[in-house]
């Protein structure tokens, strides 16, 4: 497509042969929208981020198309902004986080024929409905857009294969995440099943030797032996009481749900645990809307959940740190339902040292402690996860080393709550 100014009536222009381009997935703004179209000098930098990954000769080749093409950099602005993620004030960092979410947010790229109105009124009317502001350098690449031109007419290579790439680089990413999903559900099964079998042939002869600590204890009354009999007797109880979280873990009661206004009930968990946390001038706020949200749901088990993700995160924290805990109501509207599903997301963030990917493969795990061995039974997550997926729900984690960790429960909101 040629894109310039017409000499004659100084007005933008475009090229009558009307050639099919690619127009970027609709961006909502203000109400309405918007159709932005993608350059074909894009096109050909994004194959090369997708096909060569994030070095640093296609990251800088992309940087470059982020510049010259207004509509691409405006579209992905906006994008960023909406998801929450900050920061992204030059082309270099805009490029960088693009690149890197590429595949998941320009699976809605198409071909289609040019609409009758200039890629420049189109952006100029996007930008209005924006109402917000833009980086310097974004701002000047708009306002200087209708002197650009493109004096590529036809389509190029990269940019009649983007579509078809974005959609394969999905599917290879969507069948790896679904595979990671059930690899990981199917590994916590076992578990499971393990500990149902060995927390049962434990508990017999564990009983018996508390049993007899304990007969042995009301008769001694050497000061000695009543200490080291007291000794026996509690670590026997330890190992109890190990069992009957495992247990718990591999065959947890079932959930017995009833309306329950989750919003009240987290703010009674923060208040448990705010003297707990102030010992450590650690702050936990709560974040987002505070309005009552009621869902379906076993209460004292999903107040289990959320208060063994907070003290995970206060266990994980040094001493200053903050934790922030948000709810909101979600729609998302899928291939196999007519109507959105509305779930319920419940959001625990932390500012600590975050999850390397070796832990992280391990996070859900019966009795594995990032902190190491001696702190903690290490069974909090793996009961979280258990009562949420009970819940039909899902608990996802996003975190970086040195970059703190969030931890996002998902539950479905029934037709009956």
């Amino acid at each position: 497509m040629r894109f310039g100014r017409n000499a004659a009536e100084g007005v933008p222009y475009r090229n009558d042969a009307k050639t099919p381009m690619l127009w970027l997935p609709a961006l909502s703004l203000g109400g309405g929208s918007w159709r932005l179209p993608l350059a074909p000098h894009s096109s050909a930098a994004l194959v090369n981020v997708l096909a060569l990954g994030r070095n640093e000769q296609a990251l800088a080749s992309f940087t470059s198309a982020i510049e010259r093409d207004p509509g691409l950099a405006f579209w992905a602005f906006c994008r960023a902004s909406l998801a929450a993620v900050r920061e992204l004030y030059t082309a270099a960092a805009l490029a960088g986080w693009l690149a890197e979410s590429a595949v998941d947010l320009l699976d809605g790229l198409q071909t289609e024929e040019p609409s009758d109105e200039t890629p420049h009124s189109l952006l100029l009317r996007a930008a209005d409905a924006w109402q917000a502001p833009l980086p310097d350098w974004l701002q000047n690449a708009i306002d200087a857009s209708s002197e650009q031109d493109d004096d590529q007419a036809e389509s190029s290579l990269a940019e009649q294969a983007l579509p078809a790439l974005i959609r394969q680089f999905a599917r290879s990413k969507r069948l790896e995440t679904a595979f990671n999903e059930q690899l990981e559900t199917e590994k916590l099964e076992a578990m499971a099943e393990f500990a149902a079998g060995a927390g049962h042939e434990i508990n017999n002869p564990i009983a018996v030797i508390a049993g007899r600590a304990q007969l042995f204890l009301r008769s001694e009354r050497d000061p000695e032996r009543r200490r080291e009999l007291a000794v026996m007797n509690a670590q026997a109880m330890r190992v109890y009481e190990m069992i009957s979280d495992m247990m718990l873990f591999a065959r947890p009661p079932e959930p017995k749900p009833a309306a329950c206004d989750v919003s009240a009930r987290v703010d009674r968990v923060i208040d448990e645990l705010r003297s707990r946390a102030a010992d450590r001038r650690i702050e936990i706020v709560r974040e987002g809307p505070v309005e009552p949200l009621a869902i379906q749901a076993d209460e004292v088990q999903l107040m289990a959940a959320v208060r063994a993700l907070l003290e995970n995160s206060l266990e994980a924290l040094p001493e200053g740190g903050r934790i922030a805990i948000s709810l909101q109501r979600v729609s998302e509207q899928t291939a196999d339902r007519e109507q959105p599903h509305d779930w319920l997301e419940i959001a625990v963030e932390d500012d600590g040292p975050g999850i390397s990917p070796e832990i992280r493969r391990h996070l859900f795990d019966p009795f594995y402690s990032g902190r190491g061995a001696g702190r903690g039974l290490g069974l909090g997550l793996s009961k979280c996860w258990r009562i949420v997926t009970n819940h039909g729900g899902s608990i996802d984690v996003e975190s970086e080393p040195g970059r703190g960790a969030k931890f996002v429960i998902r539950l479905p909101i029934t037709a009956a709550s």
